[in-house]
């Protein structure tokens, strides 16, 4: 029985697709194996697994590969495969292929992805690739699979990404090469996947900007001030703080509480340099007298 949130499977009468979803389901159900328990053992999300054995489209051949070897049952996979090579042939060769075959909607058509500007630390960037993660359905160890069979270099093993994106160093980036593996084995459009690697660059040189900043503003060696609004009187500024490229940031205290702030080292005439300007006029004068 479907549960409320999903598609009831197709009718085996339908035709030879809701046909072979029945014989796959068949399979499933002879071998005892919940949908969560195939999953693990193929490495593919329940979603996709549900979707194969519905009857509604034709799945993949590495999908039907997968979905058979691993109900541990006497079942034929090469027959399987065939059988379902058989039927995609027939219905390319129909003059109007049924709706069943057409392309599968990309998993994010038509939901809203988390936006890459909004993300103004290195925390709140990996926070964002996990969510896309977990949105996409793909399990750790299947983009591994994914990033090794489409030849993506730096491939992605779980162990890896995954301590990447859950509880590591919230003030550090995954390597951008890891990440431009991750967006393209989840299928990300280019423009997305552009945008991240942008933002990704922004992070790592400290440039990534707050989506409603408060008052900052840079200050270079010449004492030059720039700022997204009016910089306030320079007697205001209390403290400063060191971003990653290198540059101060004059900051107002009340307006950015709790930050690690710290002082710049500012020109100081210290007690020798007097003294030797002292000494330099001395002689000055001597030699004069």
């Amino acid at each position: 029985m479907a549960r409320n949130n999903e598609r009831a499977p197709a009718d085996p009468a339908d035709g030879p697709v809701a046909e072979f979803g029945y014989e796959l389901r068949q399979l499933r159900q002879k071998s005892g194996y919940s949908y969560a328990e195939l999953a693990r053992r193929t490495y593919y999300s329940r979603a996709a697994l549900h979707a194969a054995d519905h009857g509604y489209q034709l799945p993949t051949v590495e999908v039907v590969k997968a979905y058979v070897g691993a109900c541990d049952s006497e079942a034929d996979v090469k027959a399987f495969v065939e059988h379902r090579d058989r039927i995609a042939a027939r219905l390319k060769a129909a003059a109007t292929p049924p709706e069943a075959v057409q392309p599968a909607t990309p998993w994010w058509h038509g939901q809203p992805l988390p936006d890459p500007a909004t993300c103004s630390t290195k925390q709140l960037y990996v926070e964002g690739l996990k969510m896309l993660r977990e949105l996409s359905g793909l399990s750790y160890s299947r983009i591994y699979k994914i990033t090794v069979e489409r030849g993506y270099h730096p491939t992605l093993p779980q162990s890896s990404w995954h301590r990447a994106t859950n509880g590591g160093d919230p003030n550090k980036l995954p390597p951008k090469p890891n990440v431009a593996s991750f967006l393209k084995a989840i299928d990300l459009p280019d423009e997305q996947q552009k945008a991240w690697l942008d933002q990704w660059l922004a992070l790592y040189r400290g440039y990534a900007q707050l989506p409603t900043p408060r008052w900052v503003a840079l200050s270079t060696a010449g004492h030059t001030i720039a700022g997204r609004t009016t910089p306030p009187p320079m007697e205001t500024i209390r403290d400063w703080q060191l971003t990653d490229h290198g540059e101060w940031v004059e900051i107002r205290q009340e307006e950015a509480p709790g930050l690690s702030l710290l002082r710049p080292p500012r020109p100081v005439m210290t007690t020798v340099t007097w003294l030797l300007i002292f000494l330099i006029l001395l002689g000055l004068v001597l030699a004069a007298a």
